[in-house]
């Protein structure tokens, strides 16, 4: 019997539900106040990076999330990458120039990467096999909502409130998001004795990098 197996779907789907509404939200929240973050930081032309440098990050980073869980537990990794997440929001929120907004945004997507992956493999991990596929397409579907409603959320903030808001309400929802992971997924915390090949790791971050620099019409 898997680690887990005797707890209620309900219970790892709400753990990891909100996550992957974190991880989809970020990717589209920032599109629609785009135009006022350009006029408040003054960004001209280099504005579209404040997309670019998240998403860069976060799929660099990805496949290596996988297979560090692995070997240091789900939980941690998922831990790991909510803090980067949190401390990027928090950083963006407070950015007073283009530079520090964009060295957060990296920040922030060096977080967001994992949380979607693995927010499918704590599901596969942890409920009946059965289940699964019906629970991953739930997960499906809340990170199609939340990708939908990231516009208008973001559109929202930026007429009533703030463009920062964007980034201030990934702060009590991670919170909670952090309490949930760490209530309910604490059984996947086991650690496998395997080697991590860095240099591999690295090596494929980097050349995913550059191919999505290749690839991207706003590079340099």
């Amino acid at each position: 019997m898997p680690p887990g197996a005797g707890m209620s779907p309900k219970s790892v789907f709400a753990s990891v539900a909100l996550v992957i509404i974190l991880g989809s939200l970020e990717k589209s929240i920032v599109t629609t106040p785009l135009p006022l973050i350009g006029q408040a930081l003054n960004a001209g032309a280099a504005l579209t990076w404040v997309v670019t440098s998240y998403l860069l990050a976060a799929t660099a980073v990805l496949p290596v999330y996988g297979k560090l869980s692995d070997q240091f537990g789900r939980l941690r990794l998922l831990n790991i990458g909510l803090g980067l997440f949190l401390a990027g929001s928090l950083a963006c929120a407070l950015a007073q120039s283009l530079p520090q907004l964009l060295a957060a945004r990296v920040l922030q997507g060096l977080g967001g990467g994992g949380l979607i992956a693995l927010a499918f493999t704590v599901i596969a991990d942890t409920i009946p096999p059965r289940e699964v596929g019906r629970y991953q397409g739930y997960i499906s579907a809340v990170y199609a909502v939340s990708s939908i409603a990231g516009p208008l959320l973001g559109g929202y903030f930026a007429e009533h409130l703030s463009w920062r808001w964007v980034f201030w309400i990934n702060l009590p929802l991670g919170a909670l998001a952090l309490w949930l992971v760490n209530r309910h997924l604490g059984h996947l915390n086991e650690r496998h004795a395997r080697r991590f090949d860095w240099p591999g790791a690295l090596l494929l971050m980097l050349s995913t990098t550059l191919l999505l620099l290749l690839l991207s019409p706003d590079a340099p």
